[in-house]
Protein backbone atom coordinates (compact mmCIF):
# COMPACT_ATOMS: atom_id res chain seq x y z
CA UNK A 1 0.00 0.00 0.00
CA UNK A 2 1.09 3.46 -0.78
CA UNK A 3 0.42 6.31 1.24
CA UNK A 4 0.56 10.34 0.01
CA UNK A 5 2.51 12.99 1.53
CA UNK A 6 0.85 14.51 4.61
CA UNK A 7 0.77 18.56 3.52
CA UNK A 8 0.52 19.98 7.40
CA UNK A 9 3.06 20.48 9.24
CA UNK A 10 1.75 19.25 12.46
CA UNK A 11 1.18 15.92 11.38
CA UNK A 12 1.62 13.08 13.93
CA UNK A 13 -2.30 12.87 14.23
CA UNK A 14 -2.74 12.97 10.63
CA UNK A 15 -0.14 10.20 10.48
CA UNK A 16 -1.88 7.99 13.24
CA UNK A 17 -5.21 8.52 11.56
CA UNK A 18 -3.86 6.96 7.93
CA UNK A 19 -2.58 4.60 9.50
CA UNK A 20 -5.45 3.37 11.44
CA UNK A 21 -8.00 3.93 9.06
CA UNK A 22 -5.58 1.65 6.72
CA UNK A 23 -5.81 -1.08 9.45
CA UNK A 24 -9.76 -0.55 10.09
CA UNK A 25 -10.70 -1.10 6.67
CA UNK A 26 -8.25 -4.35 6.05
CA UNK A 27 -5.74 -2.07 4.08
CA UNK A 28 -2.95 -3.25 6.03
CA UNK A 29 -4.54 -6.63 7.10
CA UNK A 30 -3.40 -8.36 10.58
CA UNK A 31 -0.05 -10.12 10.48
CA UNK A 32 1.06 -7.69 7.73
CA UNK A 33 4.45 -6.07 8.56
CA UNK A 34 4.17 -2.85 8.15
CA UNK A 35 7.07 -0.68 5.51
CA UNK A 36 10.51 0.14 7.68
CA UNK A 37 10.11 3.57 9.61
CA UNK A 38 12.26 5.66 7.11
CA UNK A 39 10.01 4.15 4.03
CA UNK A 40 6.86 5.45 5.65
CA UNK A 41 8.14 8.37 6.96
CA UNK A 42 9.43 8.85 3.49
CA UNK A 43 5.62 8.30 1.81
CA UNK A 44 3.66 10.53 4.79
CA UNK A 45 6.95 13.33 3.75
CA UNK A 46 7.59 13.54 7.76
CA UNK A 47 10.28 13.18 9.71
CA UNK A 48 10.99 9.65 11.41
CA UNK A 49 10.11 11.29 14.98
CA UNK A 50 6.90 12.72 13.65
CA UNK A 51 6.17 9.14 12.46
CA UNK A 52 7.25 7.26 15.06
CA UNK A 53 4.77 9.52 17.85
CA UNK A 54 2.12 8.02 15.41
CA UNK A 55 3.33 4.40 15.91
CA UNK A 56 3.87 4.50 19.54
CA UNK A 57 0.08 5.63 19.72
CA UNK A 58 -1.11 2.65 17.43
CA UNK A 59 1.36 0.61 19.97
CA UNK A 60 -0.94 2.13 22.91
CA UNK A 61 -3.98 0.72 21.41
CA UNK A 62 -3.17 -2.53 20.73
CA UNK A 63 -3.57 -1.96 16.81
CA UNK A 64 0.15 -2.93 15.87
CA UNK A 65 2.65 -4.63 18.14
CA UNK A 66 6.62 -4.55 17.80
CA UNK A 67 9.63 -7.08 17.88
CA UNK A 68 12.95 -5.84 17.96
CA UNK A 69 14.60 -6.03 14.40
CA UNK A 70 11.45 -7.22 12.89
CA UNK A 71 9.31 -3.77 12.98
CA UNK A 72 5.92 -3.55 13.64
CA UNK A 73 3.24 -6.11 12.54
CA UNK A 74 -0.57 -4.93 12.30
CA UNK A 75 -2.52 -6.62 15.09
CA UNK A 76 -5.76 -8.40 14.52
CA UNK A 77 -8.47 -5.95 15.41
CA UNK A 78 -11.21 -8.26 15.27
CA UNK A 79 -9.73 -9.34 18.92
CA UNK A 80 -7.76 -6.45 19.97
CA UNK A 81 -9.98 -3.60 18.63
CA UNK A 82 -11.98 -1.96 21.73
CA UNK A 83 -14.79 0.85 21.71
CA UNK A 84 -12.22 3.91 21.59
CA UNK A 85 -12.25 2.97 17.92
CA UNK A 86 -16.13 3.66 17.35
CA UNK A 87 -16.04 7.33 16.36
CA UNK A 88 -13.62 6.47 13.77
CA UNK A 89 -15.89 3.34 12.45
CA UNK A 90 -18.84 5.63 12.47
CA UNK A 91 -16.79 8.07 10.14
CA UNK A 92 -15.71 5.85 7.81
CA UNK A 93 -18.82 4.17 7.65
CA UNK A 94 -20.80 7.23 6.99
CA UNK A 95 -18.14 8.23 4.17
CA UNK A 96 -18.80 4.61 3.06
CA UNK A 97 -22.76 4.74 2.92
CA UNK A 98 -22.85 2.21 5.56
CA UNK A 99 -23.74 4.28 8.75
CA UNK A 100 -26.97 2.97 8.81
CA UNK A 101 -26.09 -0.62 9.06
CA UNK A 102 -23.17 0.55 12.11
CA UNK A 103 -26.18 2.13 13.63
CA UNK A 104 -28.38 -0.61 13.83
CA UNK A 105 -25.65 -3.03 15.08
CA UNK A 106 -24.54 0.00 17.79
CA UNK A 107 -28.30 -0.21 18.70
CA UNK A 108 -28.35 -3.78 19.08
CA UNK A 109 -25.28 -3.73 21.64
CA UNK A 110 -27.56 -1.11 23.50
CA UNK A 111 -30.37 -3.44 23.59
CA UNK A 112 -28.52 -6.13 25.06
CA UNK A 113 -26.54 -4.03 28.05
CA UNK A 114 -29.93 -2.47 28.85
CA UNK A 115 -31.20 -5.72 29.62
CA UNK A 116 -28.26 -6.44 32.26
CA UNK A 117 -28.76 -2.68 33.55
CA UNK A 118 -32.85 -3.84 33.97
CA UNK A 119 -31.97 -6.72 35.13
CA UNK A 120 -29.83 -5.41 37.97
CA UNK A 121 -32.27 -2.33 38.30
CA UNK A 122 -35.08 -5.14 39.31
CA UNK A 123 -32.69 -6.70 41.77
CA UNK A 124 -31.56 -3.89 43.61
CA UNK A 125 -32.81 -0.28 42.95
CA UNK A 126 -33.42 1.02 46.11
CA UNK A 127 -36.01 4.22 46.65
CA UNK A 128 -33.45 6.37 46.09
CA UNK A 129 -32.08 5.58 42.85
CA UNK A 130 -35.71 5.44 41.47
CA UNK A 131 -36.43 8.88 42.48
CA UNK A 132 -33.07 9.99 40.41
CA UNK A 133 -34.24 8.32 37.22
CA UNK A 134 -37.45 9.73 38.27
CA UNK A 135 -35.80 13.04 38.18
CA UNK A 136 -33.64 13.06 34.75
CA UNK A 137 -37.40 11.69 33.66
CA UNK A 138 -39.18 14.91 35.09
CA UNK A 139 -36.36 16.96 33.01
CA UNK A 140 -37.39 14.93 30.02
CA UNK A 141 -40.56 15.74 30.27
CA UNK A 142 -40.12 20.05 30.60
CA UNK A 143 -38.10 19.34 27.48
CA UNK A 144 -40.89 17.82 25.41
CA UNK A 145 -44.09 20.52 26.51
CA UNK A 146 -41.51 22.90 24.73
CA UNK A 147 -39.83 23.79 22.01
CA UNK A 148 -36.14 22.30 22.43
CA UNK A 149 -33.35 21.63 20.05
CA UNK A 150 -33.00 17.99 19.28
CA UNK A 151 -30.05 18.22 21.04
CA UNK A 152 -31.51 19.16 24.31
CA UNK A 153 -33.33 15.72 23.93
CA UNK A 154 -30.56 13.96 23.55
CA UNK A 155 -28.89 15.17 26.69
CA UNK A 156 -31.72 14.58 28.76
CA UNK A 157 -32.50 11.12 27.23
CA UNK A 158 -28.79 10.21 27.92
CA UNK A 159 -29.19 11.32 31.47
CA UNK A 160 -32.03 8.97 32.47
CA UNK A 161 -30.03 6.31 31.07
CA UNK A 162 -27.01 7.29 33.53
CA UNK A 163 -29.42 7.62 36.23
CA UNK A 164 -29.71 3.96 35.41
CA UNK A 165 -26.97 3.00 34.96
CA UNK A 166 -25.95 4.70 38.38
CA UNK A 167 -29.01 2.65 40.13
CA UNK A 168 -26.92 -0.69 39.56
CA UNK A 169 -24.74 0.31 41.51
CA UNK A 170 -22.01 -1.38 38.87
CA UNK A 171 -18.58 0.36 37.96
CA UNK A 172 -18.65 -2.61 34.96
CA UNK A 173 -21.88 -1.57 33.75
CA UNK A 174 -20.62 2.32 33.43
CA UNK A 175 -17.40 0.96 31.99
CA UNK A 176 -19.12 -0.71 29.26
CA UNK A 177 -22.54 1.32 28.45
CA UNK A 178 -20.77 4.83 28.49
CA UNK A 179 -18.68 4.64 25.06
CA UNK A 180 -21.49 3.11 23.31
CA UNK A 181 -24.28 5.97 24.99
CA UNK A 182 -21.46 8.49 23.75
CA UNK A 183 -20.98 7.40 20.51
CA UNK A 184 -24.79 7.07 19.82
CA UNK A 185 -25.09 10.42 21.31
CA UNK A 186 -22.47 12.01 18.54
CA UNK A 187 -24.17 10.25 15.79
CA UNK A 188 -25.93 13.37 14.45
CA UNK A 189 -28.14 11.97 11.52
CA UNK A 190 -29.31 9.46 14.53
CA UNK A 191 -31.23 11.84 16.74
CA UNK A 192 -33.88 13.77 14.41
CA UNK A 193 -35.12 9.77 13.76
CA UNK A 194 -34.73 9.04 17.46
CA UNK A 195 -37.02 12.16 18.57
CA UNK A 196 -39.05 12.61 15.77
CA UNK A 197 -41.97 12.44 18.57
CA UNK A 198 -40.46 13.50 22.46
CA UNK A 199 -43.70 12.83 23.62
CA UNK A 200 -43.59 9.35 22.60
CA UNK A 201 -40.03 8.78 23.44
CA UNK A 202 -41.51 10.57 27.43
CA UNK A 203 -44.29 8.04 27.90
CA UNK A 204 -41.73 5.10 26.78
CA UNK A 205 -39.81 6.50 29.79
CA UNK A 206 -42.47 6.63 32.55
CA UNK A 207 -43.98 3.36 31.61
CA UNK A 208 -40.20 2.33 32.23
CA UNK A 209 -40.37 3.73 35.39
CA UNK A 210 -43.58 2.11 36.47
CA UNK A 211 -42.14 -1.03 35.63
CA UNK A 212 -38.88 -0.55 38.04
CA UNK A 213 -41.20 0.30 40.83
CA UNK A 214 -42.72 -3.01 40.73
CA UNK A 215 -41.09 -4.97 37.65
CA UNK A 216 -43.30 -8.03 38.75
CA UNK A 217 -45.61 -6.54 36.03
CA UNK A 218 -43.29 -7.52 33.34
CA UNK A 219 -40.26 -10.00 32.67
CA UNK A 220 -36.65 -7.85 31.58
CA UNK A 221 -37.29 -9.76 28.15
CA UNK A 222 -40.46 -8.14 27.58
CA UNK A 223 -38.77 -4.48 28.04
CA UNK A 224 -36.24 -5.24 26.06
CA UNK A 225 -38.39 -6.44 23.08
CA UNK A 226 -40.14 -2.99 23.68
CA UNK A 227 -37.26 -1.41 22.94
CA UNK A 228 -36.15 -3.34 19.87
CA UNK A 229 -39.59 -2.37 18.41
CA UNK A 230 -38.50 1.10 19.01
CA UNK A 231 -35.48 0.76 17.39
CA UNK A 232 -36.55 -0.78 14.27
CA UNK A 233 -38.90 2.20 13.88
CA UNK A 234 -35.40 4.58 14.07
CA UNK A 235 -34.03 2.63 11.65
CA UNK A 236 -36.61 3.25 9.21
CA UNK A 237 -36.87 6.48 9.71
CA UNK A 238 -33.13 7.09 9.15
CA UNK A 239 -33.50 5.23 5.92
CA UNK A 240 -36.64 7.20 4.89
CA UNK A 241 -34.56 10.48 5.93
CA UNK A 242 -31.84 9.28 3.57
CA UNK A 243 -34.27 8.19 0.70
CA UNK A 244 -35.45 12.10 0.73
CA UNK A 245 -32.12 13.76 1.18
CA UNK A 246 -31.15 15.60 -1.69
CA UNK A 247 -27.54 13.60 -3.00
CA UNK A 248 -24.44 16.37 -4.15
CA UNK A 249 -23.52 16.22 -7.41
CA UNK A 250 -20.01 18.11 -8.15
Amino acid sequence: MQFQPIEKQSVSTECLTALRRAILRGDLRAGQKLPPERRLAEQFGVNRLTLRSALAQLLAHGLVTVKQGSGYTVADVARVGGPDLLPEVLSMAREDGQLIELVSDLLNVRRALAGSVLARLAERADEEAIRHIEIAVDAFGLLAGGTAEVTEFVDADFAIVAAMVEGTGSAIMRMCLNPVITAIAHIHELAPAMYVDPSDNLAGHRLLLSWLRKPSLASVATIVDALEVRDRSTIARMRAQRRQTPKVTS
